[in-house]
């Protein structure tokens, strides 16, 4: 049986500011100087919104939400964020992250790229519902429009000009935008030519099968998934110069960041230092996988974790699967075996091992404290396998009540912790 194409998939920042900028770069440029704005829906139309600063995500559960793209077939976006976190839908306002059930239907802000800018228009359940492509009621808008009406306070006028002062069309922040008055007659004679243009009728098939998919699709809520954690208890290898210390994972929780563990170097195919940047608590109590491997330990984490496993075809290359598709007989991505969890050893041979998976995994029959915690690597080893680490979220410091766009849906933050 063939198995059906899955839809390429991207994972979008949290947010994007109005000056193009991602939250990661905004957070390292301005940590004490905030001049950030973010895209939010209010009053049914699109504005601006001051982000006041950036902050990190703490003892918190995450989640992953899967959408579809509804332009784009075939094509789907991921987002990932905290339980508590609200995102808008069609019909039902605002609904938790964490409650949000595959076919959830969220209000989408479409945007695209045309030319040297990116256009959208404005988010609206009639367009949706009738499952159009834009016409001269919705058509598209240049998105330094947004901005400039922020800065306005007021919605523009026909004769108003909307300019980017700067080199970088895709910012559009509010010391980049300019609005001018019409002055000469030639403007006005060319916009009365791009409305004359607007209003001729074309067929076109694309726009039409466009027009369908997006019925079928319609930014629907693909798959939830919860937060991929390690079980309290987990053992980490801690790199003190060339010592190795097995260390739990609760308890480099309480020290904090900025220690090394044992992570893999996937290009290199070699062990190396990775610094922990994040470690937090996800959840006091989840339940977890017991994985079961050949170096008499146990590995424990929750169902959706992803292990460096080693395919068995060709015995050499190498992916990361979830916990919960193991089975009895495969083999995974290791520390050599001259590395012990229980005892003090030093880091002298940086190739990697691997490990059989020796039994099928259970659920553990009680739940645990669960961790993640986020490395230079982007894994580590944990009871010697390799296990992917997670991203933290950061949070936006917006005023009470504001939701801002991000991944093409407008989210209600939770309270920060």
């Amino acid at each position: 049986m063939e198995k059906e194409p899955q839809p390429k998939q991207k994972t979008r920042p949290l947010a994007l500011l109005a000056d193009g900028r991602l939250v990661d770069v905004y957070a390292k440029e301005t940590p004490l100087r905030f001049n950030g704005h973010v895209y939010t829906y209010s009053d049914d139309h699109v504005t601006l919104a001051p982000v006041r600063g950036v902050t990190l995500t703490t003892r918190c559960e995450l989640v992953s939400i899967t959408i579809d793209d509804a332009l784009r077939p075939g094509r789907s976006t991921r987002l990932r964020l905290r339980a508590d976190d609200q995102i808008l839908t069609l019909y039902d306002g605002p609904v938790r992250a964490g409650d949000l059930r595959p076919g959830a239907r969220l209000l989408p802000f479409y945007t695209r790229m045309r030319g040297e800018h990116v256009e959208y228009f404005e988010p609206s359940l009639e367009f949706v519902e009738s499952a159009n492509t834009p016409t001269d009621k919705n058509q598209w808008r240049n998105l330094s429009r947004v901005t400039a009406e922020y800065k306005l306070k007021r919605r523009l006028q026909p004769d108003d000009v909307v300019k980017n002062v700067t080199d970088d069309k895709l910012n559009n922040g509010v010391n980049s935008i300019v609005v001018r008055k019409r002055k000469t007659e030639l403007d006005v004679a060319l916009d009365r030519g791009r409305k004359l243009l607007q209003s001729i009728k074309l067929e076109n098939p694309y726009l039409a099968a466009m027009a369908k998919a997006r019925e079928e699709l319609n930014h629907k809520v693909l798959v939830v998934e919860p937060a991929k954690c390690f079980a309290q208890g987990s053992m980490l290898l801690v790199v003190e110069n060339s010592v190795i210390n097995p260390v739990p994972i609760e308890r480099l929780a309480i020290e904090g960041p900025g220690r090394f563990v044992v992570g893999y170097d996937l290009a290199r195919k070699l062990l190396v230092k990775a610094q922990v940047n994040n470690i937090w608590l996800t959840k006091p109590a989840a339940p977890v996988l017991t994985v079961k491997l050949s170096n008499n330990r146990t590995l424990r984490v929750t169902p959706e974790h992803k292990v460096l496993k080693i395919n068995a075809t060709d015995g050499t290359s190498v992916e990361y699967v979830e916990a919960q598709t193991l089975k009895q007989g495969d083999r995974v991505v290791a520390s050599h075996p001259g590395l012990s969890f229980t005892d003090q050893t030093m880091l002298t041979n940086p190739g990697p091992g691997s490990l059989w998976v020796t039994a099928d995994p259970k659920p553990d029959s009680k739940p645990y404290k669960v961790y993640d915690l986020e490395t230079t690597t982007k894994n580590l080893v944990v009871d010697g396998a390799v296990c992917h680490n997670c991203t933290l979220t950061r949070n936006l410091l917006l005023a009470p009540g504001v939701n801002f766009m991000a991944g093409g849906v407008f989210i209600h933050q939770a309270p920060s912790r």
